[in-house]
């Protein structure tokens, strides 16, 4: 459990009111980590959602076997770890601390249990999700189209 106070300043629970945030804080809970340390490992078994509440992660994935090439870097009120919160599935990603960083958690198992009994609060939060994962797909998709056009002419 967490203090509802951290997670109601983080955007991804803006949609929740104060009794859904209270609900909400009792599945969640609070890590800090120092710089240079990995918080979860391409490959590794997922599900646990991250937010950020301080600090800075950077997203990497191996290619050509060894080679380590940065996706992204992730700040403050940035969350990571979605998919595997949605279908338990591996890390597809590793993720770094390159800053302390204090992070709020959400586990799956714990989750599923929540929306089980609070659906409406769980359709909420999933939205809210959605809506930021969609932003970035169709910001990919707009990059790769620019490829293409540069890329053939």
């Amino acid at each position: 459990m967490i203090d509802v106070n951290i997670i109601k300043k983080l955007p991804l629970f803006y949609d929740l009111d104060a009794e859904e945030l209270d609900e909400v804080s009792k599945v969640c809970d609070f890590k800090i980590y120092n710089t240079g340390e990995v918080i979860m490992r391409e490959g590794e078994p997922g599900g646990i959602l991250y937010t950020i509440k301080k600090g800075d992660i950077k997203i990497t994935r191996k290619v050509h076997g060894e080679e380590e090439m940065v996706l992204t870097i992730l700040r403050e009120n940035d969350f990571f770890g979605e998919l595997s919160l949605l279908d338990g599935r591996a890390r597809s990603a590793t993720a770094t601390a390159i800053t302390h960083a204090e992070l709020v958690l959400i586990n799956k198992e714990e989750f599923d249990a929540f929306v089980k009994h609070n659906p409406e609060c769980g359709y909420k939060f999933m939205k809210r999700i959605a809506l930021v994962v969609g932003s970035l797909l169709r910001d990919m998709n707009e990059k790769f189209v620019g490829m293409l056009d540069y890329m053939w002419r």
